[in-house]
């Protein structure tokens, strides 16, 4: 991802000091297990079991937020990226972040945690993780 993701840091917003651990989860993907102020969270891929949470979440976060359709066909565009942080078990979906890519390139499209986990480093996490991707 380099490029584009490099400059994140020199913008200040997110700690490049953030460590997480990346075992391989059942579905191929890399997960992250990262403690937080809620406790320990993972990051996983975006799945369909997400989907209903997710598009739940950008009506609360977004005035033109993406449909559940819209979210479902990210699962299969290979320039796609979207992770979901979970919380709790069974998982909760505390939040996620979408990333479009080329090549070296890559795009932001979303980052939303819903208003009850805020600023308890969900974002963070996340921004963590696609750093680390």
């Amino acid at each position: 991802m380099g490029l584009a993701l490099l400059f994140l840091p020199l913008f200040g917003i997110i700690d490049t000091s953030c460590i997480c651990a990346y075992p391989k989860d059942g579905r191929g993907g890399r997960e992250a297990s990262v403690s937080t102020a809620l406790g320990d969270l993972q990051i996983v891929p975006m799945g369909p079991e997400h989907l209903s949470a997710i598009a739940d979440l950008e009506q609360v976060c977004f005035s033109h937020p993406w449909s559940r359709k819209g979210l479902a066909q990210e699962l299969v565009n290979p320039n796609a990226s979207f992770f979901a942080a979970e919380l709790g078990s069974p998982p909760e979906v505390a939040g996620y972040l979408g990333m479009h890519h080329v090549l070296d390139e890559g795009y932001i499209a979303n980052v939303a945690v819903f208003p009850k986990h805020r600023r308890k480093g969900v974002a963070s996490a996340l921004l963590c993780h696609l750093v680390e991707y």
